[in-house]
C-alpha cells in the first residue's frame, strides 16, 4: 500500500444484505460446537465443519480489504448480538454484544447507569492484559 492512495476500510464498504444473517447463523453455529465440545458431544465435529463452511460463505461475501491484514481481520472476526435475555442488564439500552477476535473476546453493552465493557482472555495465554480508555495512558491487569 502506497502513502499517496488512500483507502477506504473494508468495514465502511457496503456489503451484501444478506450478510449479517449469516453472521449471526456463524455465531450460533460456534456456540452450538463449542457446546458440544465441552460436552464431548457426537456432534461436535459435524458443527465444527458447518460453522467453516459457513465462514467461507461470509468471507467470500466480504468486500474486497486493500490491506491483508484487514482481510484477515474480518475473516476471523465473530460477532455476536443478545437482546432481552441473560447476559442483558435490567435497564439495557442496547443488546449486549460481543466481538471476538485473536482468541480476546470484548463485550460491550449501553446500561441505564454506565456503559460495560467485558474482556474475556480466557482462551490467550496471557498474563497482563494493558487497557486504555479514551486516550488516558494504559493500565496494566495482571490476570494469573
Amino acid at each position: 500500500m502506497t502513502d499517496s492512495a488512500p483507502t477506504t476500510p473494508a468495514s465502511a464498504r457496503p456489503a451484501d444484505p444478506a450478510l449479517l444473517g449469516l453472521i449471526r447463523s456463524h455465531g450460533d453455529l460456534r456456540a452450538d460446537h463449542m457446546r458440544a465440545y465441552r460436552e464431548d458431544a457426537d456432534d461436535a465435529d459435524r458443527l465444527a465443519r458447518q460453522a467453516d463452511e459457513l465462514l467461507a460463505r461470509i468471507t467470500a461475501m466480504l468486500p474486497a480489504a486493500a490491506d491483508p491484514d484487514e482481510a484477515h481481520a474480518l475473516a476471523n472476526l465473530c460477532l455476536r448480538a443478545y437482546t432481552g435475555q441473560p447476559p442483558s442488564y435490567p435497564g439495557s439500552r442496547t443488546p449486549y454484544v460481543v466481538v471476538a477476535i485473536h482468541g480476546v473476546s470484548v463485550a460491550v453493552q449501553r446500561r441505564a447507569r454506565d456503559l460495560y465493557v467485558h474482556l474475556d482472555t480466557s482462551e490467550t495465554e496471557d498474563k497482563v492484559v494493558a487497557v486504555e480508555i479514551n486516550g488516558g495512558g494504559e493500565h496494566d491487569y495482571a490476570l494469573r
